[in-house]
């Protein structure tokens, strides 16, 4: 049985299992969740990445581009999320970055853990041409926990797609601004880079502090 995510709580389950999302293991153990953080910033990202949707598709006309009136957004809250969106075609543009698979579940049977990877894709130009990439879209300022969650997402990739396993990929965290610049971090274990690790010492700890009721 494959596992399903309920959208409304944020809940993985697989066989009636929990499985703990992988940006809860985070947050938790790393506290980078923002006091400032509000409803409006979701609501953000969630028409960001319907965006960056379009654009890989090629479907993307910003003037066509509606927002609700029951937001309450003026014009230039609804104008920094298209920009959002120019950012994602300028990182299109310079890498050539063709998405193969978007918005899809990974997981973990011996961790227990799952997330929803944004994009999974591959660079056809520039210093990255020929790799394979997760991308992780970000709204708003990436905090450091993003290196951890893409390493997350790598490793439940690895053990979903056991075919891929050792083979070379980027993980890139891309921040798109509301002035239409990007901003990407790549991330690969050839850069020395010791994520992967890191990721699941956060998961042991995790793990404990669940086990002691420090959660």
């Amino acid at each position: 049985m494959s596992i399903e995510l309920n959208k409304l709580t944020h809940e993985y389950r697989k066989d009636g299992t929990l499985y703990d999302p992988v940006t809860q293991v985070c947050s938790s153990v790393l506290h980078t969740e923002s006091p400032w953080w509000k409803v409006d910033h979701q609501l953000r990202g969630t028409f960001v990445h319907s965006i960056t949707e379009a654009v890989d598709d090629g479907e993307w006309d910003p003037r066509l581009t509606v927002f609700p009136d029951s937001l309450g957004w003026g014009d230039a809250a609804k104008d920094k999320i298209i920009q959002r969106g120019f950012a994602y075609q300028r990182f299109m543009d310079e890498t050539g970055f063709k998405a193969i698979k978007k918005e899809f579940i990974v997981y973990s049977d011996v961790l227990q853990i799952a997330g929803t990877i944004d994009k999974f894709g591959i660079f056809t130009k520039g210093r990255y041409a020929g790799w394979k990439a997760i991308v992780d879209i970000k709204s708003g300022e990436p905090t450091p926990s993003a290196i951890i969650q893409v390493a997350l997402y790598e490793i439940l990739l690895d053990e979903c797609q056991p075919e891929q396993r050792g083979e070379p990929k980027l993980r890139v965290i891309l921040h798109l601004r509301e002035d239409g610049t990007c901003r990407p971090e790549y991330r690969h274990a050839n850069n020395g880079y010791n994520d992967r690790m890191e990721a699941i010492s956060i998961v042991n700890t995790y793990r404990f502090m669940k086990r002691h009721k420090l959660l």
